[in-house]
């Protein structure tokens, strides 16, 4: 069960990632990544 979330949260993580890096703003990547972590 906690690797599933680990592999969920890691997958995200890559989607927020490239989202950020497109439009550059690592701000909100930032954000994004603290927010779904906690």
């Amino acid at each position: 069960m906690k690797q599933h979330y680990l592999l969920e949260v890691a997958r995200c993580a890559g989607h927020v990632a490239r989202r950020a890096v497109e439009s550059g703003n690592t701000k909100k990547f930032a954000l994004e990544v603290a927010c779904r972590a906690g």
